[in-house]
């Protein structure tokens, strides 16, 4: 039973931690969608956007996953740029942002099947959780990795 908690405490930390790379990401796109300069300020503006709505998806769906494992979700917001308003130093930011979130969810699924490989108890205790959270996970390592693959293409273009 105290391994089925900590597991939970360390999925809640992991989830929290993420959610406040979601607000970041939300206030970016929608702050960088106004911001915008340059020949291209209304397609990508609009672009910048869309991004933000599914950004506050995504945080939805963090904290709905915090919420349902016990926890509380933060309100904190990660550090991001405020000073862009250029294109191309927008979308560097976007895919720099996309790229560490790739890795982040790459690693918390790492980190997740080490809790199930080196602890049997939680398999027995806890799986509906664990596994729940890997393919929340994995869903969100395919979104996040088809953004850097789109953001790669547009500044080929610049």
């Amino acid at each position: 039973m105290a391994d089925q908690r900590i597991a939970r405490e360390r999925l809640i930390e992991m989830l929290q931690s993420d959610l406040k790379n979601e607000y970041k990401h939300l206030h970016f796109y929608m702050r960088a969608g106004v911001m915008i300069q340059g020949p291209h300020r209304q397609e990508l503006g609009e672009y910048l956007r869309e991004e933000a709505a599914s950004e506050l998806k995504h945080c939805e769906e963090f904290a709905r996953k915090i919420i349902g494992l016990g926890g509380i979700p933060t309100a904190e917001i990660t550090y991001y740029p405020l000073e862009l308003t250029s294109a191309h130093d927008i979308l560097e930011a976007v895919y720099l942002m996309e790229k560490e979130v790739v890795a982040n969810f790459a690693w918390r699924l790492l980190l997740i099947d080490t809790m199930l490989t080196c602890d049997p108890n939680l398999i027995m205790e806890a799986p509906v959780d664990l596994y729940a959270i890997s393919l929340f996970y994995e869903d969100q390592l395919l979104d996040s990795r088809k953004s850097v693959e789109h953001v790669q293409e547009m500044l080929k273009g610049m």
